[in-house]
């Protein structure tokens, strides 16, 4: 049976509006987007290692902006910009029975905004990584959660888009459903019995 539902945002629950830069200010968008997510300073942010600042001048540097830091520094802040349809309605009908937790990999640019999307107060849980200091897929963020909520992996349920998220969590014995979008998500918790 489960017990608790951990929540990935981005992408489950908040829209991520384009890139976390510019298409045009890069040459290949594709590319420096894999660039950007395997940069060991993205990790590091997540973790709350590293200031916003220092994020930004690491990633202008290694994605070669030809902007102002100022300019990728607004335009990164505003990356999750507005919930997916119906995402606190999927929510607020979840069983009741359940602990309910947003899991997500964040940091200080975003977990604010994001919070002022609606998602502030919707939850019992909010295991931020930039908080906890530790960042998915690294199973010491799977084993706080675990620990916090007073469940045993085998009565979780993650639901999250990305696949190594996925994987660690079945490995350590979760329930665990990759999903895109609130339509994939209503039918990932019908199936589990959820809704």
């Amino acid at each position: 049976m489960i017990k608790a539902v951990l929540f990935d945002l981005g992408r489950v629950l908040v829209r991520l509006n384009g890139y976390p830069f510019q298409p045009d200010w890069v040459a290949d968008p594709e590319a420096s987007m894999q660039v950007f997510m395997a940069e060991p300073c993205l990790h590091a942010y997540h973790c709350g290692q590293v200031s916003e600042s220092g994020f930004i001048n690491t990633m202008h540097s290694v994605l070669g902006l030809a902007v102002s830091h100022e300019a990728f520094m607004q335009h990164f802040r505003h990356w999750p910009d507005q919930l997916l349809p119906n995402a606190l309605e999927i929510v607020a009908k979840v069983n009741p029975q359940a602990k309910k937790a947003v899991f997500s990999n964040i940091n200080d640019s975003h977990w604010a905004p994001t919070m002022q999307l609606g998602l502030a107060g919707k939850f019992d849980y909010y295991f931020a990584s930039h908080r906890i200091g530790h960042a998915k897929p690294d199973a010491a963020m799977y084993t706080r959660a675990l620990r916090d909520m007073g469940c045993k992996a085998s009565e979780v349920l993650l639901v999250d888009d990305t696949l190594a998220n996925i994987n660690t969590a079945k490995q350590l014995g979760l329930h665990a459903e990759q999903v895109v979008g609130t339509e994939a998500l209503t039918q990932v918790l019908k199936d589990y019995q959820l809704l």
